[in-house]
């Protein structure tokens, strides 16, 4: 986080838990410049001094209760105890849409797999240089329309196949799960890291203030905020919970 952003530029949330003393006392009392560079100016309101665990909520009922909306997943202790640890991946694994990427029997993967291939590409981006020829829009209508004529074979059965350029091309529509992700927008809200998605906390057209918590995102089981850099009006959402994103995509639009 340091060498990305900056020093103490992010702070995730396991960062502000041990200061806090969530996870018990530090071994050494912890520098007042760091607690307010972590805490904010009211720090010695977060400190806990009492036992941390008797400030923790319990758990079970509420993700047996959340379980149970899921008919297909079998209630047993095993089930809600992995949905209580990984609410994301877990209930994807339940549900039977997680797929395994290797098994152990695998191990060590082969440079060219492309769980190799991804892991590296995140520190050392692919880069292509393609050349394309194109031609102005008016040109390119006002070209008679040439049919090109195929021959395809499929199962041994030859089809002849014209194909006849329309001046243009017909792109799919996108689902209407989110808007696509635009590379560099104004106002545009960037993921400070690749991770999941685990909470969105506003929703389009709310006003936020600079500083406000605008979604959550985890990564290996460390948790951070996204908070608004400036005041303004949520335009767009380009997430939702669950989703992946990398470092630096586009989640939202605030002017």
């Amino acid at each position: 986080m340091n060498v990305l952003h900056g020093r103490y530029e992010v702070i995730p949330k396991e960062t502000k838990e041990y200061c806090k003393g969530m996870y018990g006392r530090p071994p050494a009392p912890i520098k007042p410049e760091i607690m307010k560079k972590v805490l904010g100016p009211n720090w010695k309101e977060e400190v806990i001094d009492c036992r941390p665990s008797d400030l923790l909520e319990s758990m079970w009922e509420k993700r047996k209760s959340e379980l149970k909306e899921y008919p297909d997943i079998e209630l047993t202790d095993e089930n809600i105890m992995i949905y209580a640890i990984y609410p994301q991946v877990g209930l994807k694994f339940l549900k039977g849409e997680a797929q395994a990427e290797f098994t152990s029997d695998q191990l060590p993967l082969p440079i060219n797999h492309p769980l190799t291939r991804a892991m590296v590409k995140q520190s050392f981006p692919e880069v292509k240089e393609i050349w394309l020829e194109t031609e102005p829009p008016e040109k390119r209508v006002s070209t008679p329309q040439i049919p090109t004529e195929y021959e395809v074979e499929v199962d041994g059965e030859l089809f002849e196949v014209k194909v006849v350029p329309t001046g243009g091309f017909t792109v799919a529509a996108a689902t209407a799960s989110a808007p696509e992700k635009p590379k560099e927008i104004e106002g545009g809200v960037k993921s400070p890291m690749q991770g999941t998605i685990l909470k969105v906390k506003v929703k389009k057209g709310d006003k936020v203030k600079a500083g406000d918590v605008l979604a959550t995102i985890e990564a290996m089981k460390m948790e951070q905020e996204i908070k608004a850099e400036k005041a303004g009006e949520v335009k767009e959402i380009y997430i939702k919970e669950g989703d992946t994103v990398s470092s630096g995509d586009i989640i939202m639009q605030i002017l």
